[in-house]
């Protein structure tokens, strides 16, 4: 039989025997190992032919499912509260667990509920189990007579920043080519032979050779303490000769800041690469040198070349050398900003830290004691548009979809440069002082030929590359400067609401999810067939909004919602409407043991529907004098535009009918208006809602499936008299679900 048919014939068995299984995989401390422990309400064990084979389940299980899933829209449905996890309850009879909670760590662990068991068919197993809940757990608790797994669905992760790329706050970097680099001369306390971190913030323009980050040997003898380079093939330590040659592989791109860092101590060498602008941690990997042995170099360390070989082409905004190894957190600590002038002094294992704020000369200054200062050959001072110190620490702005009237960051202003977003975009449609759209220059997608360039006066240049998005002025404005344009655009531009979700759940927080792995696609499919209006997301420079809150913004604009599906775990989304299509579920007398009503919001007989918003608004003071009393002044000084649909007749039958307000990312008043008379068409409906505490059946029933719900008193015979205006049957929507393993229950909350 199929596996379908094999759980129908299973739970049609009313003398069948459950036995639910729980795998969770937290990660053990000592040695930062995944460990996955497998439990279950009695013993159990898979087969040889299963995968995984002949793995036992240890009937510890007291409560193996205790959660409440519910898929909350809000200010539209008062009947959830939101609650998304859970617990699972794990006997113990003399401390036998205590050590899962001390000696491991659980926070965003995998865990997974299933059912299986006996009945007159045979046996249910593994392969065709029933998985009731995929997500994470949270955390362990020890009591004295069990352990208390928290459980959640992985939404968890979308409270993380949307935006982790932050402004360094440097101003300049040197730019190394041929024939470029910095002599350090001879400094003892940089001849380090023990342990050793380096790490620097660096961008590259070109592979075609290797960059030469710094060098312990430049010329003379042939032992060295190590070179640190980097190719097109990844970046690499040269440690005595080239013969023990070790690095990280992993390639990097052109055009884009990284931090990387490396680490030594005796043979073991860790890579470290962090992307600027995600913010993101690339990778953190060990290597083991082929010796342990660090030889003292000839004295003659440079920046920039290598034994008389220079860098293909790299620029270099600040580089520091320790005599000690930094932790991951103090490396990454060091992230987006600069190290202060009493840092630096604190540090004593800070032996060259090289800001390269300069901006001008043939010199390097080394910021700590007794000073290495270098002396540049063919170097190029370049602005690193860190945004300096006021900027410092604050997170880079970034436009998804569609924008007007945004305001950028002023990150140089003696030439009048901005940044507008955080990675490459879709582009830039206009940019305005006061309202007043300038004229558009040139287009560059190099850092370097966008700061060796010169706007015209009156005129505005872009810079759209992987390191993100730039407008440069070519005078200077007397009026806030806006720009209005087409977002982030890695993987390629997106403007409907489903691909946009998609595009911040895949790419953005601290844990975004896999592509299409972690998804749900055929969803997104769905939402986007069924519209495909643009709309758009901004984060201005300096936010700390989530994640979670900028796609329900963007799904909430055209009335969508996103949850994790109970049995695979996958992020779906689905826009809001009333129950359609077959069920999955039919749930009769027979089959509830009770059917509450919960409270559900009044009709709606207004919805308003704002659109096109107006990120910046300026008042009359801040507006170009042409603008005042046109059509462009009323855009300029109102947030937000409106379309309202109203059904009057509601209130005659409900004088407490709502009036809904809804702020959406919508940019045309076309699609504003007809998500308006939608959602009216949907709300100004009376609906009703039950929580059905159900049989086993429910127990697969996930949320926004479809359930018919029949409600009957027996009368007289084979007579029925229906219940709750239910009859024999009426189709509603599954909004929440949930259950109790210990109490025998499945829960369902269903609406229409």
């Amino acid at each position: 039989m199929s596996k379908s048919a094999v759980l129908d014939a299973f739970l049609d068995d009313r003398d069948r025997r459950e036995v639910w299984l729980v795998e969770v995989s937290p990660l053990r401390l000592s040695d930062g190992s995944i460990v996955t422990f497998r439990w279950a309400s009695e013993s159990w064990a898979t087969l040889p032919s299963e995968s995984p084979a002949n793995e036992l389940f240890s009937g510890r299980l007291v409560n193996a499912f205790n959660v409440s899933l519910e898929a909350a829209v809000a200010g539209t449905v008062g009947v959830l509260p939101g609650a998304r996890g859970g617990e699972i309850v794990v006997g113990q009879s003399s401390g036998e667990l205590d050590e899962l909670e001390t000696n491991f760590d659980w926070c965003g662990r995998s865990v997974e509920v299933s059912r299986v068991g006996y009945y007159s068919g045979g046996r249910v197993g593994y392969v065709d189990r029933e998985v009731v809940f995929r997500g994470e757990t949270a955390s362990a608790r020890a009591r004295f007579d069990a352990l208390v797994v928290e459980v959640r669905d992985p939404g968890r992760a979308f409270d993380s920043p949307l935006v982790l790329g932050r402004f360094p706050g440097s101003t300049w970097c040197l730019e190394l080519g041929a024939g470029g680099s910095v002599a350090l001369g001879s400094p003892s306390k940089l001849n380090i032979t023990g342990d050793l971190t380096l790490a620097a913030r660096v961008r590259f323009s070109s592979f075609a050779a290797n960059n030469y980050l710094a060098s312990w040997r430049s010329v003379g003898s042939s032992a060295y303490p190590f070179a640190w380079l980097v190719s097109s093939a990844g970046w690499q330590l040269y440690v005595n000769s080239a013969a023990a040659l070790n690095g990280e592989t992993a390639a990097l791109a052109l055009e884009t800041w990284y931090q990387l860092a490396v680490t030594v101590t005796g043979s073991t060498l860790k890579c470290y690469a962090w992307n600027e602008a995600s913010g993101r941690l690339l990778y953190a990997s060990t290597k083991t040198l082929s010796s342990s042995s660090h030889p003292s170099g000839d004295g003659s360390l440079a920046l920039g070349s290598h034994f008389g070989s220079a860098s293909a082409g790299m620029m270099l905004d600040w580089l520091g050398a320790w005599n000690r190894v930094l932790t991951t957190e103090e490396l990454d600590a060091l992230r987006g900003r600069s190290l202060t002038a009493a840092e630096i002094a604190a540090d004593s294992s800070l032996k060259g830290y090289y800001r390269g704020e300069e901006g001008s000369g043939t010199s390097l200054g080394d910021a700590t004691a007794s000073p290495a200062n270098g002396t540049i050959t063919s170097g190029t001072w370049r602005l690193s548009l860190g945004g300096g110190a006021d900027l410092e620490g604050k997170t880079l702005p970034a436009a998804f979809g569609s924008v007007e009237a945004t305001e950028p960051a002023l990150v140089y202003a003696p030439t009048r440069i901005y940044q507008w977003h955080d990675q490459v975009a879709g582009g830039v449609s206009a940019v305005k002082a006061g309202g007043v759209a300038l004229t558009f220059g040139s287009a560059y997608t190099t850092l370097s030929s966008f700061l060796a360039a010169t706007t015209t006066a009156g005129k505005y240049d872009t810079l759209n590359h992987a390191g993100g998005c730039f407008v440069r002025l070519g005078s200077n404005p007397d009026k806030p400067v806006t720009v209005d344009g087409t977002g982030d655009a890695v993987g390629g531009y997106v403007s409907s609401a489903a691909d946009v979700a998609r595009r911040l759940v895949t790419t953005r927080g601290l844990a975004p999810l896999a592509d299409p792995g972690g998804l749900e696609t055929a969803s997104f499919s769905t939402l986007n067939g069924l519209t495909s209006a643009v709309v758009g997301f901004w984060s201005p420079p300096g936010a700390t909004g989530t994640v979670r809150e900028a796609v329900d913004f963007v799904l909430g604009s055209v009335g969508a919602v996103g949850v994790f599906r109970r049995g695979s775990g996958a992020f779906a989304v689905w826009r809001f409407a009333a129950a359609s299509g077959s069920a999955a579920l039919t749930l009769d007398e027979n089959d509830f043991r009770t059917l509450e009503p919960v409270d559900a919001d009044p009709p709606a007989w207004a919805v308003t529907v704002r659109y096109r918003r107006c990120w910046r608004t300026l008042s009359l003071a801040e507006m170009g004098s042409a603008l005042v009393g046109t059509a462009a002044q009323e855009f300029l000084t109102h947030e937000w535009r409106e379309v309202r649909r109203t059904a009057p007749d509601v209130l005659r039958d409900c004088p407490r009918a709502r009036e809904l307000v809804v702020e959406t990312g919508l940019s045309s008043a076309v699609d504003a208006a007809a998500e308006c008379s939608r959602r009216l068409a949907l709300w100004k409906v009376r609906r009703r809602a039950w929580r059905a505490t159900a049989s086993a059946r429910a127990g697969a029933v996930d949320r926004f499936a479809v359930v018919t719900v029949a409600a009957n008193d027996a009368t007289s015979g084979t007579a029925k008299t229906g219940r709750f205006g239910l009859g024999a049957g009426t189709d509603l929507l599954a909004l929440g679900v949930g259950g109790s393993q210990a109490d025998g229950i499945q829960v369902v909350t269903v609406w229409g």
